[in-house]
C-alpha cells in the first residue's frame, strides 16, 4: 500500500492470497508498478486511484506485471489524471475487467499497450473519460463483457488488437467522440465486431 508519494516504484513483489487488493496506490505521482507476480487476492490485483478524487493518481505507469485470479474488480485499475499507462502485462482470469482506465481530470491521456489478456469475468479493457489514448497490440480472449469498451472516451486510437470470443462485441464505443479503429482482428464475437456509438466524429 503506498499512499501520498511521488517518483518511485513497487518493483518485483510477489503478491498472493491476500483477503484485500494485492497492490494499492493513492494519491501518488510519477510512479510504476513493474515485474510483479499477483495471483488469487480477495479483491483486485492493483489498483492505482480510487475513483479519482485526492485518492487518484498522476502520471503512474503499470508494466510487465503478471495478474490472475483475483476475486473481485479489476485485475489491473488505473483512475485519476496525467499520463495513465498499461503495458506488457499478462492478465488471466478474475472477477472483473482485466484493465479499467478512467480519467478524473480535465486532460488524461490513457494507453493501454500489448497486454495478454484470458478470461477475466468482464471486459477486457475498459477506457473511461481519457482525452486522448491508444488501446494497441493487445490480445483479448475469451471475456465476459466487451474485449474493448470506451466510455465517454475522445481521441482514442484502437489499432492492431487480436479479439476473441467475447460475450459481446468486439470493440465497442458509448458516448465517444473522435475514435479510429484500424488494423483490429475481431472474432466469435455475438454481439458484433465493432460497434461505435458516438458522439461526434468517428
Amino acid at each position: 500500500f503506498v499512499e501520498r508519494a511521488s517518483g518511485g516504484g513497487i518493483l518485483g513483489n510477489l503478491v498472493v492470497d491476500n483477503a484485500g487488493t494485492g497492490i494499492v496506490l493513492r494519491d501518488v505521482d510519477a510512479s510504476e508498478v513493474w515485474g510483479n507476480e499477483v495471483h488469487r487476492n480477495g479483491d483486485g490485483g492493483i489498483q492505482a486511484g480510487i475513483g479519482g478524487g485526492t485518492d487518484g493518481v498522476v502520471d503512474v505507469r503499470v508494466a510487465a506485471n503478471r495478474v490472475s485470479a483475483n476475486a473481485l474488480n479489476a485485475a489491473i485499475a488505473l483512475a485519476g489524471g496525467g499520463v495513465l499507462e498499461a503495458a506488457d502485462n499478462q492478465v488471466e482470469a478474475g472477477g472483473g475487467p482485466a484493465i479499467a482506465v478512467a480519467a478524473f481530470a480535465d486532460a488524461v491521456d490513457g494507453f493501454v499497450d500489448r497486454n495478454t489478456i484470458g478470461a477475466p469475468g468482464s471486459h477486457g479493457v475498459r477506457v473511461a473519460g481519457v482525452t486522448s489514448g491508444r488501446v494497441a497490440g493487445n490480445r483479448i480472449t475469451d471475456a465476459g463483457g466487451h474485449g474493448v469498451l470506451l466510455d465517454a472516451a475522445a481521441g482514442v486510437l484502437v489499432s492492431g488488437n487480436d479479439i476473441a470470443r467475447v460475450v459481446f462485441a468486439g470493440i465497442r464505443a458509448r458516448g465517444s467522440r473522435d475514435l479510429t479503429a484500424r488494423d483490429n482482428v475481431v472474432a466469435e464475437s455475438p454481439d458484433g465486431g465493432i460497434n461505435l456509438e458516438a458522439d461526434g466524429a468517428v
